[in-house]
């Protein structure tokens, strides 16, 4: 391969072809790797700690940026003891929180649609599955769906009702739906929402400020030794590139890529098409993270937290 493709080129034509973004994506991996297979060892030393030094420990790591102490406290295990969340933080939340507030009805408009959406998913999840019984299975990405692939498709559909529903109970109940901004907001990545809160119920008090008890955690959690193939079907060598078998090299790939500025376009609704460079969510720092966390257990913690609009 000429010399300047190992800059320039993607690997996609030829995944065996060495390249700059390759060998950044290995060595990322490889540290994450090892900060995976660290995590134990450093856990239990936390947990051996006194409850004063896990105290003074939980106050040194305050001093951090929002989304690098929540990070390490789930790493260490040590999770909110001694919490504190810096005031700019919590101000800035509060004025999303109290949007958030005065968008609820419209929030709970939309809800009502999706939820539709959603029953209709699962009945053509049956209805897909009655088909294939019948020996009659419809065709998706060049080929026959599976009873797997309908029972996977009905789980989802499922799944996503429930959340719905979930979302419009608790607004009935008064609460504030706050959604994650992980794949919007451009702020710095070490302090932005996006990659510190997620999405959290909000109780709005009668002094004007809001009272979440979130529970910090991860969807991509363990997510390598929990990763199936929901539909299997022909790829491309870049999706092949992009998305591997093991999610935690995938996120380590998107780390090599945002590092050279490499992210790619994304596409509204409306078709409009959208940088992610600028994304919190899309950074390397981010990827990096995620990269470390889907490669162990699930270990949550909860924690309260009140904000206040400006």
């Amino acid at each position: 391969m000429p010399i300047g493709n190992y800059f320039t080129a993607r690997p996609f034509d030829n995944p065996s072809a060495r390249t700059l973004e390759g060998d950044i994506a290995n060595v990322i991996d490889a540290g994450a790797g090892l900060a995976a297979k660290a995590r134990p060892f450093l856990k239990n030393f936390v947990q051996n700690l006194s409850g004063e030094q896990q105290e003074k420990l939980g106050s040194a790591m305050n001093v951090l940026p929002t989304s690098v102490n929540l990070l390490g406290r789930y790493y260490t295990g040590l999770g909110a003891k001694n919490l504190e969340f810096k005031d700019e933080y919590k101000q800035d939340l509060g004025d999303k929180v109290k949007e958030a507030h005065r968008m609820s009805a419209f929030d709970q408009f939309k809800l009502r649609e999706a939820e539709k959406d959603a029953m209709f998913g699962i009945k053509s999840a049956e209805e897909n599955l009655k088909l294939i019984e019948q020996g009659k299975a419809p065709t998706m990405f060049g080929r026959s769906l599976t009873a797997q692939d309908a029972r996977m498709q009905r789980t989802h559909a499922n799944n996503v009702l429930a959340q719905i529903r979930s979302d419009l109970r608790r607004m009935e109940q008064g609460d504030i739906v706050f959604r994650s901004e992980a794949g919007t907001d451009k702020g710095n990545p070490l302090t932005s929402t996006g990659t510190s809160l997620g999405s959290a119920y909000f109780k709005p008090n009668p002094d004007g400020s809001y009272t979440t008890t979130d529970k910090y955690d991860f969807t991509y959690a363990d997510l390598d030794r929990k990763a199936g193939t929901p539909i299997k079907a022909p790829r491309t060598a870049e999706a092949e590139y992009h998305y591997p078998d093991r999610p935690s090299l995938g996120y380590a790939r998107q780390a090599a890529e945002a590092f050279l500025g490499r992210q790619p376009e994304m596409f509204g609704m409306l078709g409009q098409k959208y940088s992610m460079k600028d994304i919190a969510g899309a950074a390397p720092s981010t990827n990096i993270g995620r990269s470390i966390v889907s490669r162990f257990e699930e270990d949550p913690f909860e924690y309260s937290l009140t904000v206040r609009p400006k």
